[in-house]
């Protein structure tokens, strides 16, 4: 199985195409949300993520690939729908996969969680194995409706 050897969760990453660099920007931790009391319950907030991972393989004369599978889940444990990625370790030893999103729902406030799993190529689909978490705490504040003058 291939070596999971970290995670961030930002809001953007980009890999240099001509030396293979790394850059992540806007780490989140915590975000803040503001919504007009009489808002209906999911939101959507339009917020960049991104989950960015680095995987190494097993044994470093020997290619492999796997499939990681990205997914939010919720304060009360509801897991939003994954997205999957190849890992793909035949052409070298490290391999970085990118997740990302351009919104998240949010039900209300609470620590939100960023799953990475892992599953090699030949493994069953019950296999899975989480190999990172990160919390990403909401705070969603309501603002009274505000009354507009018309002259």
């Amino acid at each position: 199985m291939a070596e999971h050897l970290w995670s961030v969760l930002c809001g953007r990453a980009v890999i240099d195409k001509y030396t293979g660099t790394l850059s992540i920007f806007d780490v989140r931790e915590a975000i803040t949300v503001g919504v007009p009391e009489e808002a209906p319950q999911p939101i959507i907030v339009p917020i960049p993520i991104t989950m960015a991972s680095l995987w190494l393989r097993s044994e470093t004369d020997i290619g492999e690939t796997g499939t990681a599978r990205f997914r939010m889940v919720r304060p009360d444990g509801t897991a939003g729908p994954p997205q999957e990625l190849e890992v793909n370790l035949d052409t070298g030893p490290r391999s970085r996969t990118l997740f990302y999103a351009n919104a998240m729902q949010v039900g209300g406030s609470g620590t939100y969680h960023f799953t990475v799993e892992y599953k090699g190529a030949d493994e069953p689909d019950d296999a899975w194995v989480e190999v990172a978490r990160h919390p990403l705490v909401v705070t969603v504040e309501t603002t009274p409706p505000q009354e507009v003058a018309i002259d």
